[in-house]
């Protein structure tokens, strides 16, 4: 199971993450850490007319976390809120109830 789990796709993903730069004026920020594993992440974002224009962030975590910090900032400039919300609530029925992985921007969040 484990050499599943961190593939060469992923390890390639987890070292290459982007936007890895604090926005000076954010909309928004919002800081998460892990309680099962201890990675960090705090992200600023701004955003007009409900559409991300700018993106930053700072990522200490294992290889599966930065993958998704990776999949995530690539695609989030220039998606709408409703793309994030929709993203959202299909990864948490992909992990919690064995539903699809996302699709649109955000689908290579199927890893």
């Amino acid at each position: 199971m484990i050499n599943k789990v961190y593939s060469d796709k992923i390890i390639k993903y987890a070292a290459n993450i982007p936007l890895q730069n604090r926005l000076e004026n954010p909309n928004s920020t919002v800081s998460k850490r892990s309680i099962f594993c201890g990675s960090h992440i705090e992200i600023d974002v701004t955003a007009k007319d409900q559409v991300i224009v700018e993106f930053g962030q700072t990522i200490k975590a294992c290889a599966l976390g930065s993958t998704v910090a990776t999949i995530v900032s690539s695609n989030v400039i220039g998606a709408t809120f409703d793309e994030i919300k929709l993203a959202h609530q299909q990864m948490l029925a992909m992990l919690k109830q064995g539903g699809k992985h996302p699709t649109g921007k955000f689908s290579e969040l199927m890893l």
